[in-house]
């Protein structure tokens, strides 16, 4: 103001993009009884009139059609913090029901994360509940729920509505392999954190006879001791199983672990001449990074 004051106007926002500014409480509540064409600007397109701005945005402020919507602005506002407003209860619906499958969830990868410590499949002959030969996993969601009330009333309510229940063939494989990809990021921190890091490779043919090749790192953790780590981090289907070939694959995959092959400081392999012959093995190959 003219005499120093500062007179607040929390209902005005300004857009970078279109460089212009709105009234917030207008907009939101779309008011259109308009008193001129400077005010519906503020709510349309914007105004950028920064010459007049001061008049328009007085003009504006003292409409009929503004104070309205900013009472009932401030009156949303209010009941807002204090959870007072219409959908409060659906609100209240919606966030048990996010809490309800949330805990599934959690249930479902802590089951997961077992089976796979002890090295069990998953799946059997039937993905149904309560069949004979069902598989690992819903056997032990059966076991669960005869213990768990919140597994308990997911099972009856999955036989009663047939509705989504997250324990198909699909969502398990979703799961396994969302915690794969957590577990090698952690795998790859310690050997980022470790800086020098030897490779393990051998290449053998799976029951489909695709050649597939191992790929393991070894590396010092000084975490909470001194000690040496090997991981496995995946198999590597191989199509060219010449040494250049192999050497290619190692290459792109060391990159793609966002590791630095001059940090490379052993490797092993197997007797195979491809991996380790004298001319063109991948040991040899490797060894011109």
């Amino acid at each position: 103001m003219p005499n120093s004051k500062s007179v607040p106007r929390d209902w005005l926002m300004y857009s970078e993009k279109s460089n212009s500014v709105f009234c917030f409480c207008c907009k939101l509540f779309t008011c259109h009884s308009l008193e001129n064409i400077n005010t519906s600007r503020l709510i349309t397109t914007g105004c950028s009139k920064w010459q007049n701005l001061s008049q328009t945005l007085h003009s504006h402020e003292t409409s009929l059609a503004h104070l309205n919507n900013f009472k009932q602005w401030v009156h949303l506002e209010r009941a807002l913090k204090s959870k007072r407003t219409i959908d409060q209860q659906q609100e209240k619906l919606f966030e048990l029901e996010k809490q309800h499958w949330r805990a599934i969830l959690e249930r479902f990868i802590e089951i997961i994360k077992y089976l796979c410590k002890q090295c069990l499949p998953l799946r059997g002959k039937s993905d149904q509940l309560f069949v004979r030969n069902n598989g690992h996993f819903l056997q032990l969601v059966q076991l669960l729920a005869k213990f768990d009330v919140t597994m308990s009333s997911h099972l009856q309510k999955t036989l009663q509505k047939k509705s989504v229940h997250y324990m198909s063939i699909d969502v398990q494989n979703e799961l396994i392999a969302l915690l794969a990809k957590k577990i090698k990021e952690k795998i790859l921190l310690l050997i980022q954190k470790a800086k020098y890091f030897s490779i393990i490779l051998d290449c053998t043919p799976d029951i489909s006879n695709t050649e597939q090749m191992t790929i393991i790192i070894r590396f010092v953790s000084t975490d909470n001791q001194v000690q040496i780590q090997e991981h496995f981090l995946g198999f590597i289907d191989i199509k060219d199983s010449t040494g250049e070939g192999l050497t290619n694959y190692i290459i792109e995959k060391i990159k793609e672990f966002n590791l630095d092959i001059s940090n490379l400081r052993g490797q092993g392999y197997d007797n195979g001449a491809n991996m380790k012959g004298k001319n063109n093995g991948l040991q040899r190959h490797i060894l011109k990074y």
